[in-house]
Formats: C-alpha cells, structure tokens, sequence
C-alpha cells in the first residue's frame, strides 16, 4: 500500500511539473530560463556537484578519482603513452 501512494504522488508531481512546463513553453519563456541556468546557475551547479560527489566517493559509493598525469608522451618504438618524467618506455624498454 505504501508504494502505491508514493507512486501516485511522485506521479501527480509529475503532471504539475509538466503542466509548468507547458505553461512555460506556450508564453515564450523557455529561452530566459535556459539562458541563465547556462550563464549564471551552471558553475554554481558544476561546484555544487563536484562538491557532492567527492563527499560520496569519502564515504565509499562510488570509484574513486585515479591521479595519473595529464602529460603522455608516445614512444617512437611501439607507440606507447608513458609519463611525462619517463626515460624509458615501460613496454618496450626504448628510451624515450
């Protein structure tokens, strides 16, 4: 019986979140909106994400972030991306 009423209220919140939406897109204000979420609101909702996931990935959901560099070099020999620092390639033992 539970799950029933919370499926008909997350749907009748459904159909009042699409009515809005209607509404929105019949009186031309769907380009304000999506013009300030994407100027103003996005880095706010980009901080605010990262902020929620690196708390998620603290308390073990989730994989965590691997820290590898971002600067590869391609060995001349095999074609293999090492490390910036490397002096030889791990793979086939070339010197870079």
């Amino acid at each position: 019986m539970g799950s029933f009423v919370l499926a008909f209220i997350l749907g009748a919140i459904g159909i009042v979140l699409f009515v809005i939406g209607a509404i929105a897109l019949r009186f031309g204000m769907i380009r304000p909106v999506a013009s300030y979420v994407a100027t103003e609101a996005a880095p706010a909702i980009q901080t605010a994400a990262a902020a929620v996931g690196g708390a998620l990935r603290e308390v073990g959901f989730g994989s965590p972030v691997a820290q590898s560099p971002d600067v590869r070099v391609k060995c001349r020999n095999c074609g293999y991306l090492e490390t910036e620092d490397a002096e030889f390639c791990s793979k086939c033992g070339q010197r870079l």
